[in-house]
C-alpha cells in the first residue's frame, strides 16, 4: 500500500514539473491560426486518426541524457491516441511507446488548476516505462497518433505544441523512483525540458461519399482470403499487377499475405506495415527471400494507392518485382521462379493466423498482366473498370464483382450496412472512389457520331466533357497508355479539343451525345470522356478509356461469333443490320469447300439469328469458316466443331 501512494506522489509531482514547463513552452498557442501558429504538419479529416512524424534530430539539446516523458498541449478539437519513439541502435529500429497518463489520482484535479488559464489549452502526458537513452541510442523520430474530433466547419485549424521532458533524481543522476514525500521528492527530482516548437493542423470535414471501405483490427481478426482458382494469377511464374487503397496508422501487421509461415515455403508477396510508418514488401523464391520498402510513409491516416507489378522471364532468366506508392516506383527487385505458394492469400493477416493488421483496404483489384509505368503514373486520372485482365476486384460495397472470399468460402452479402457474416466490417470512407463510366461506345449514322456510356451510383461528378481527337495512336491501346500518363488537353502525341458538355444527374443511368459530321473532318477519330467535380478541392482531372472510330469504310453490318464454340452438333449464328440490306451467309470448310449458303433477297435493320447444324450435312470434326456478305462489305468468322 505504502508503495502504491509512493507511485501516485511521483505522478503528481511529474505533472505539477510539466505544467510549469507547459506555461513557459505555449502559452499563447490558441491566440493564432493560420500561418502564425506554427509549422503545418498535416491535412486531417474529422473523425478520423492520423500519424505525425517528427524527427528529433536538432531537436534535443547536445547535454540531453535520456528522456522519459513527452508533454502535449493541444486544443480539445485533437485528442492524442498514442506517442512513439523510434530509434536505431546497430542498424536494427528500437521501438518505444509511451503510455498516456489518464486522469489519475483525484488530487490531480487540484494540479490541473495550476495550469495558466490564458493558454486554452488541454495538456497530455505520455511516460516511458524504460528510459529513451539518447546516448546511447540516439532517438530519430518520434511518431505522434491524434484524433481529430468531429465539427460542423468545413474547414478549421487546429494548434498543437510538444516538449520532451528528463524528470530525474538530482543526487543520482538516473530516472525518478517513488519519492519518500512530495517535499522531499521536489527537491530531489531535476527536470529538463525540451521543446519541439508550435505546429497547427488543417482538419477538414469529412466527406459523404457513399463509399463503404473493409474495417481491419488486431482484436477483430478478419480472415479474408481471395478465391483459389483466381488466386493462381498470384505466381512468380506470371506477370500480375496487384493494387489497393489503404488507410492505417499501425506501425506493424501483414495487410497482404501469400506465405504459410514456414520458412522454407515459397510464395510472391507478403506486405507488411514497418515500425518506421514505411511499407516494406517481401517475395521468396527456392532459397532466400528479398526486401523491397516504400520510400515515403504510409501510416500516416491518409490513402494511398499501393501496386505491385510482377513481370515473368522464361525458364531460368528472373523475373521482376517492382513497387509503386500512389503512381510513383518506390523500389523494385528480381524474383525467381519458385513452386506455387502452400498459403492462400490473405488480406489483413498472414495465414488468418498471426500479424493481424489495423486499419481500411478498399478497392482491391488483381490483374493477370503487367501494368505499364504510363498506366500507373496518374492513379486518379485513369478509369479503366472494363480491364478484361482484371481477375478479381472489390471495392466492398454492396455490389462486389469477383469479389474476395471470407471464412466461410464465399462472399456473402452484409445482414445489414457494414456488416458482413465471415468477421469483416465494413465502414464509411472517406476516399472518393466515384462512380465508374461503363460501356463507353460509339455507332456511326452516315458521317456523325453517337456516343453512348452509362455512368450509375452516388458520385460528386457533376458534368462530362466530350473531347475529341483527330491525329494520334495508331490504336485505341496505345491511345489509353498515353491518356494515362497525361491529365492535360495533350496526351502523348495525341491533342484533345473539348466539343461538348453532357450535365450529370444522379436519376439519369445512360447518356449520349452526337459528334454531327465529323466524318468530312477526318477518317479516324478519338473520344475519351472528362469527368468534371468541384466538391473535393485539388482532385485530379478523371478520364474514360479512350475508343477509337474509323470513318473511312463504314459497315453497316456487325457478324457476332457463335455461341456455343466449339459446338457439336448445332451452333447459333448471328448479325445485325444497321440498315436494309440483302444478305448472304457462307459456311465453308478449311480447304474453301462451300459447306453451306443461305440467301436473303433483303432484309430490314435489326438482330438476326439462325441455327448451323453439322449432323444435318454429315460433317467431320474440324475448323470452318463462315462469312456474311452485304451491300456495305463481307467480314468471315471461324468455328469449331467436336465430336
Amino acid at each position: 500500500m505504502a508503495t502504491c501512494s509512493a507511485v501516485v506522489r511521483c505522478i503528481v509531482i511529474h505533472f505539477i514539473l510539466l505544467v510549469i514547463a507547459a506555461d513557459r513552452l505555449c502559452s499563447a498557442a490558441t491566440a493564432q491560426t493560420g500561418q502564425d501558429a506554427g509549422v503545418r504538419l498535416h491535412e486531417a479529416i474529422a473523425g478520423e486518426e492520423f500519424n505525425v512524424f517528427l524527427p528529433l534530430e536538432g531537436a534535443i539539446a547536445d547535454d540531453a541524457r535520456r528522456f522519459n516523458m513527452l508533454l502535449i498541449e493541444h486544443s480539445r478539437g485533437i485528442k492524442a491516441v498514442r506517442a512513439v519513439l523510434i530509434g536505431s541502435t546497430g542498424g536494427t529500429l528500437t521501438f518505444f511507446e509511451l503510455k498516456e497518463l489518464a486522469s489519475g489520482p483525484s488530487g490531480l484535479r487540484d494540479v490541473l488548476r495550476t495550469a495558466p488559464a490564458k493558454s486554452g489549452l488541454i495538456q497530455s502526458m505520455f511516460v516511458s516505462e524504460t528510459p529513451f537513452d539518447a546516448a546511447s541510442s540516439p532517438p530519430q523520430v518520434l511518431c505522434l497518433t491524434l484524433r481529430a474530433a468531429f465539427s460542423g466547419d468545413a474547414l478549421r485549424t487546429e494548434p498543437l505544441a510538444l516538449a520532451l521532458a528528463a524528470v530525474a533524481n538530482e543526487k543520482s543522476e538516473k530516472p525518478s523512483t517513488a519519492p519518500r514525500s512530495d517535499n522531499a521528492a521536489t527537491a530531489e527530482l531535476t527536470t529538463a525540458i525540451y521543446p519541439f516548437g508550435e505546429f497547427y493542423f488543417e482538419v477538414r470535414r469529412k466527406p459523404q461519399t457513399g463509399n463503404l471501405a473493409a474495417s481491419f483490427s488486431a482484436e477483430q481478426k478478419a480472415v479474408v482470403t481471395l478465391p483459389s482458382a483466381e488466386a493462381a494469377t498470384l505466381s512468380l511464374q506470371k506477370n500480375f499487377t496487384l493494387e489497393f487503397w489503404m488507410r492505417t496508422v499501425a506501425l506493424q501487421g501483414a495487410v497482404f499475405s501469400s506465405w504459410s509461415g514456414a520458412e522454407r515455403d515459397a510464395y510472391p508477396l507478403e506486405v507488411e506495415a514497418e515500425p518506421d510508418g514505411r511499407l516494406a514488401a517481401f517475395t521468396a523464391g527456392r532459397f532466400a527471400y528479398k526486401k523491397i520498402s516504400s520510400r515515403s510513409i504510409v501510416a500516416d491516416g491518409r490513402w494511398h494507392l499501393v501496386t505491385f507489378t510482377h513481370s515473368a522471364a522464361p525458364g531460368q532468366l528472373p523475373g521482376q518485382l517492382k513497387f509503386y506508392l500512389d503512381g510513383r516506383l518506390q523500389d523494385s527487385c528480381e524474383t525467381q521462379a519458385a513452386d506455387a505458394a502452400k498459403s492462400v492469400p490473405t488480406l489483413g493477416s498472414r495465414a488468418g493466423k498471426e500479424k493481424f493488421f489495423q486499419g481500411f483496404i478498399d478497392d482491391f483489384k488483381l490483374f493477370s498482366r503487367t501494368k505499364t509505368s504510363a498506366e500507373l503514373s496518374a492513379p486518379k486520372s485513369y478509369d479503366s473498370d472494363d480491364d478484361p485482365s482484371l481477375v478479381i476486384y472489390d471495392h466492398f460495397n454492396d455490389h462486389p464483382g469477383a469479389a474476395l472470399r471470407g471464412e466461410s468460402g464465399s462472399r456473402e452479402k452484409p445482414d445489414r450496412a457494414g456488416l458482413i457474416s465471415t468477421g469483416l466490417s465494413r465502414e464509411a470512407s472517406s476516399l472518393l472512389m466515384a462512380a465508374k463510366v461503363r460501356n463507353f461506345r460509339t455507332q456511326i449514322n452516315g458521317r456523325s457520331v453517337r456516343l453512348g456510356w452509362e455512368f450509375e451510383g452516388r458520385s460528386d461528378v457533376e458534368s462530362f466533357t466530350i473531347e475529341r481527337s483527330l491525329t494520334g495512336a495508331a490504336n485505341a491501346a496505345t491511345a489509353n497508355a498515353a491518356g494515362a500518363a497525361a491529365s492535360a488537353e495533350t496526351s502523348g502525341e495525341m491533342k484533345f479539343e473539348s466539343i461538348g458538355t453532357v450535365v450529370c444527374s444522379e436519376s439519369q443511368g445512360r447518356y449520349g451525345f452526337t459528334d454531327a459530321g465529323v466524318g468530312e473532318q477526318s477518317s479516324v477519330a478519338f473520344y475519351r470522356l472528362r469527368k468534371n467535380s468541384s466538391a473535393v478541392s485539388g482532385r485530379a482531372v478523371t478520364y474514360s478509356d479512350v475508343v477509337k472510330v474509323g470513318l473511312a469504310e463504314t459497315k453497316l453490318f456487325r457478324l457476332y461469333q457463335n455461341t456455343p464454340n466449339p459446338f457439336n452438333p448445332a451452333t447459333n449464328i448471328e448479325y445485325e443490320l444497321f440498315e436494309p440490306s440483302p444478305v448472304e451467309i457462307a459456311v465453308f470448310s478449311m480447304l474453301g469447300k462451300e459447306v453451306m449458303r443461305l440467301t436473303k433477297s433483303m432484309q430490314p435493320a435489326g438482330k438476326y439469328r439462325f441455327m448451323f447444324d453439322a449432323a444435318e450435312r454429315n460433317l467431320s470434326s474440324g475448323i470452318y469458316l463462315y462469312r456474311i456478305q452485304t451491300n456495305s462489305g463481307t467480314e468471315t468468322r471461324k468455328m469449331i466443331l467436336t465430336k
